[in-house]
């Protein structure tokens, strides 16, 4: 976690300068504050809450029990509709940190993610614009282990985001910031091998995952 700040603040203050030093160059006039948008991020998330509810039951099932975070790393295409909003689709792939792994054995799990997002820029005309995210979208969690103990299975369902974060603009074209992230859902699925089954809501309940990172973009400006 040390080195995803450490890289953040190495990534952030040469840009800050930039922007700084380049007030004229990336004036209203000249920045791209409409058009198609391409983004891609990096950072860790940490989860918690339950994978399943299960009445007066001692068995550990929250997230937490199987990984104990994850790198998130995702890529974005969307439009800047006008230069306080945007909208668009994110898919991030997540390798995830497991433990509690069965003695004897190697366990490996990963966490994909496919959703819409609205994001509102404020003061995108500025060299620093903060932002609000919000989002739907849906979720596939998968576990896989090997060795004395082997199988494989996974669980699935839809999710809401929100995310904040803030645009250094380095060039007309492009923005380089922080952000940070809270993902919110239920799993509605389940699957062991080849088997898989619905979970009853009775037996639903909340997780997410809170996590922050860096995230660029490019905008090509409308014609």
């Amino acid at each position: 976690m040390k080195h995803l700040v450490y890289f953040a603040l190495c990534t952030l203050l040469p840009s800050l300068a930039m922007a700084e030093d380049g007030d004229e160059e990336m004036s209203p006039s000249n920045a791209n504050l409409t058009g198609l948008i391409f983004a891609v991020g990096a950072g860790y998330g940490t989860p918690f809450g339950d994978m399943v509810k299960i009445p007066n039951s001692s068995t550990d099932t929250s997230l937490g029990s199987i990984v104990s975070g994850q790198i998130p790393l995702s890529i974005g295409l969307g439009a800047r509709v006008a230069p306080m909003v945007s909208v668009g689709l994110a898919f991030q792939y997540a390798p995830l940190v497991t433990k509690n792994c069965d003695t004897g054995s190697s366990c490996s799990a990963s966490d994909k993610h496919l959703g819409g997002e609205l994001r509102l820029h404020v003061n995108p005309e500025q060299a620093l614009s903060p932002w609000i995210s919000v989002g739907a979208g849906y979720e596939w969690l998968s576990l896989s282990e090997t060795g004395a103990s082997s199988g494989d299975g996974g669980l699935n369902g839809w999710d809401f985001d929100f995310e904040l974060g803030g645009d250094v603009r380095v060039t007309s074209s492009m923005t380089l910031g922080p952000y940070v992230g809270l993902r919110l859902g239920n799993y509605g699925s389940a699957s062991s091998g080849s088997n898989s089954a619905d979970i009853a809501s009775a037996n639903q309940t909340t997780h997410g995952w809170l996590a922050f990172g860096v995230r660029g973009a490019f905008t090509l400006s409308s014609p």
